[in-house]
């Protein structure tokens, strides 16, 4: 038996679950406290004017709590469910970019791609790196049609593809570290307070 077979609550052979009404309600309360935090940094970025650490921050907090709520419910479906709520709570406000009902489309479609990452690999650990992949790749190409709808006006359409090249290698440096690192925190604190 694998090292992931033997981690797993369910088994790998098992597979990930459809998601339930109690996975809904993790993965919902995971996207909100999500917006939570992140809406809070960027508070504080504003208050000591630290243009870009909103986005930096961001990077590190939504794969660690994607990679965290998909090990807790172990069902298809979680990092939808949590990236769209996040992507709904963040329409008037600046996380994800300019206000604007996109995010929404940004958010469910990045969340469809993680969670067909992790469910690809059966709900094996590098289903969750995989499925950072995919968001990241699907992430950056909405935000490349929207810039070329001149939704982000104060960016120079030949600029915007150095732009996304820039921000997805620091994403991926970012997402891979605190994919493990909420990989980590379930392992190490979370597994050993569910049932």
């Amino acid at each position: 038996m694998s090292e992931d077979q033997r981690e797993s609550p369910r088994g790998v052979e098992q597979g990930l679950g459809r998601l339930t009404v109690s996975g809904a309600i993790w993965a919902g309360s995971a996207g909100g406290l999500l917006f939570g935090i992140n809406f809070g940094l960027q508070a504080l970025v504003f208050l000591f004017e630290m243009p870009g650490a909103s986005g930096f921050a961001s990077g590190l907090t939504v794969p660690l709590v994607l990679a965290v709520i998909c090990q807790i419910t172990r069902e298809r479906g979680a990092a939808t469910t949590a990236w769209t709520l996040y992507s709904l709570l963040a329409i008037p406000t600046l996380l994800m970019g300019i206000p604007g009902p996109y995010k929404v489309v940004l958010g469910l479609l990045g969340g469809l791609a993680y969670d067909a990452g992790y469910s690809l690999l059966r709900g094996r650990r590098a289903g969750l790196f995989l499925g950072l992949v995919l968001y990241l790749i699907v992430l950056n190409a909405g935000f490349y049609f929207v810039a070329t709808l001149g939704l982000f006006p104060q960016v120079a359409e030949e600029n915007i593809l150095r732009i996304l090249a820039l921000v997805t290698a620091v994403f991926l440096l970012e997402g891979i570290f605190s994919t493990w690192m909420g990989i980590l925190l379930y392992e190490r604190r979370i597994k050993r307070l569910l049932p």
